[in-house]
């Protein structure tokens, strides 16, 4: 059982960490970023939630609408971090986050969750989820990014112009094929040990 406390400041303890429910008392932290761009030029960067979520806001009926802040959950501190008590089980660990494609029309984005992927993709750019500390999430981001600067080369003809998939299936394409070849070398490091 998962246990949820909402305290008179607003704020909501969960897992053992403090999130927010209001936009304006999200945490301060930066968050590290890698963003390719339609382009194929690559930055690291840090961005506050705040400024994610200053960054998807359209123009509704005469109103700014804002992306909703449970869209953004996947930006928020990792679940091992979150999740430190031995007293949780591994099976709650793993609903924490589900593999998923959030698409938001309206905010012209999409937000994808595949294990070490996490990434918001617009059409002419993507931000994708960085860990500074060497692990499997900068192994993945790292090849994601070689997959997709390699793709977007290979769609340009002689004339420069864009050939085939528009950016936004090509990250898409990029990050399957990622977490694919991932997941058969995995399979190749376990296959023996079944077989044998």
């Amino acid at each position: 059982n998962v246990q949820i406390f909402v305290k008179s400041t607003g704020v909501v303890k969960m897992f053992g960490c403090n999130y927010s429910s209001r936009a304006g008392q999200l945490p301060s932290s930066k968050i590290p970023f890698v963003r390719v761009t339609q382009d194929g030029a690559v930055a690291r960067h840090e961005m506050k939630f705040e400024d994610i979520v200053k960054s998807l806001i359209w123009s509704e009926s005469g109103k700014t609408r804002k992306i909703p802040l449970r869209d953004l959950r996947l930006f928020r501190l990792s679940s091992q971090q979150c999740i430190s008590s031995p007293l949780l089980s591994k099976d709650l660990r793993a609903e924490i986050s589900h593999p998923s494609i959030l698409p938001r029309p309206k905010a012209q984005c999409y937000l994808l969750d595949l294990d070490a992927l996490k990434l918001l993709c617009r059409n002419n750019q993507v931000d994708v989820l960085y860990a500074n500390e060497s692990g499997p999430r900068r192994s993945a981001v790292n090849q994601f990014v070689q997959e997709l600067r390699a793709n977007l080369a290979n769609s340009k003809s002689c004339n420069g112009a864009d050939v085939g998939l528009s950016f936004e299936l090509m990250v898409l394409e990029a990050a399957l094929s990622t977490t694919v070849n991932k997941m058969y070398r995995q399979l190749e490091l376990v296959e023996p040990l079944v077989d044998g």
